[in-house]
């Protein structure tokens, strides 16, 4: 893996943290997380926003006001690709990111932050992922639309990380 893969956002002094969104595979997913983003946006008004989403939705986001940059992942779909992963995230973590919010649920998307030692990293429980999300956030609510759903994880920020959580 080549570290053009992705633009040079290397951190220096004085620049803004990002979040990063994990996006989901499918585009109808993809457009019911955009109030998510909205609520982001609107929490931290002058923090990028980067979307790490699959080729096929990568357009759906480069539509969304509140993206600043769509990556574009380089893994196969269901494949677990252990190595490219944590090569991935070793470009990542020259970024900067405060936060990450991984949308889907399986361990291998989970994994990128945490590789990437994103210090938050905001999710549902989904695949038995504790401690690669360390703001797990349970919807007590039955079973509700996605749109909801998504939009809940922005109020998850505001906890801090479980005691002992690995960051």
């Amino acid at each position: 893996m080549k570290d053009s893969v992705l633009p040079d956002k290397t951190v220096t002094a004085g620049t803004a943290p990002r979040t990063l969104v994990i996006s989901p595979n499918w585009i109808g997913d993809a457009v019911m997380a955009q109030p998510l983003l909205q609520l982001l946006r609107a929490a931290h008004p002058g923090r990028p926003i980067d979307v790490l989403a699959p080729p096929a939705v990568s357009p759906v986001w480069r539509q969304m006001a509140e993206v600043d940059e769509v990556l574009e992942t380089p893994f196969r779909h269901g494949a677990l690709q252990l190595k490219q992963r944590w090569q991935y995230a070793r470009l990542l973590r020259r970024r900067g990111y405060a936060d990450a919010y991984v949308l889907p649920n399986t361990i291998k998307y989970a994994l990128i932050p945490w590789l990437a030692g994103i210090k938050r990293r905001v999710g549902y429980k989904g695949e038995s992922r504790h401690g690669l999300i360390n703001v797990m956030h349970h919807d007590d609510t039955p079973p509700r639309p996605m749109v909801a759903f998504y939009a809940a994880l922005a109020g998850a920020p505001l906890a801090p990380p479980p005691a002992g959580a690995a960051l």
